[in-house]
Formats: structure tokens, sequence, C-alpha cells
């Protein structure tokens, strides 16, 4: 059974690799909707919890520091933040693949590429250093 999941995870790292080589702007959708996937299914357990079909325990100690929650955070915080996080990474690539231009069929790439990785800073930090941006 391990064997089979690092045989799988090797034939997606390498499929995912020469597609983005071919598309990038396909690779970022693909990534867009696995993560609405993923909030969809953290939105199902958001529900479970608030019909008590699941414990809403206290947060482990580990996800308290890495989210930087309240000590008493309990695991509907957790799963809030975290559906929060994929939400953003949705974003993050559905925005990506419609602004990032090709690697090669786009020999002098327009500023989109400059305004995607204004917008993705920005969105990591308030104060995010635009200083060295030259578009």
């Amino acid at each position: 059974e391990r064997a089979l999941v690092i045989a799988v995870q090797g034939v997606f790292f390498n499929a995912y690799f020469f597609g983005y080589l071919i598309s990038p702007k396909f690779a970022h959708r693909v990534v867009g909707y696995l993560e609405e996937e993923a909030v969809h299914s953290y939105t199902e357990f958001l529900k479970d919890l608030d019909d008590g079909k699941i414990d809403n325990v206290p947060a482990p100690a580990i996800a308290i520091d890495y989210w930087r929650l309240p000590a008493n955070a309990t695991l509907k915080d957790v799963v809030t933040v975290v559906r929060a996080d994929e939400a953003h990474h949705r974003d993050v690539n559905h925005f990506a693949s419609v602004r990032i231009p090709h690697p090669f069929l786009t020999p002098f790439p327009d500023q989109s590429m400059c305004i995607c990785f204004v917008w993705i800073g920005s969105e990591f930090s308030d104060d995010f250093d635009l200083s060295h941006v030259s578009c």
C-alpha cells in the first residue's frame, strides 16, 4: 500500500511538472479547482462540527502555535483558519492562471507577471516592499 502511494505521487509529480511546462495557466487552474474542493470539504467538516457529529475538542498545541490562535482555541477554530488558507490558495491560483504569461510563448512578457507578484506579495504582508519592483 505504501509503495502504491509513493508510485502514484511520483507519477502525479512528473505529470504535473510536464503539464506546467506545457501550460502554466492550465496547471494553476487545476490547483485552483483542487483548492475549491478543499474549501468545500472543510465547509462540510464545519457543518459536522456545528451539528455535533464531530466533537469540538481543544485545538492541538501545534495548531495553536502555527496559526497563532488563542490558547483556548478549538478544533472548529483550526478548521476555520485552514479553510481560509485553502480559499486564499484557490484565489491565488485562479488569479495566476489568468495573469501569468506562458514562459515559452511570450518572448517579451508584459507586466502581468509583475502585477501578479505584487498582488501575491501584498497578500502575505501589509508592509510588502515594492521599492525593487520596476514595473
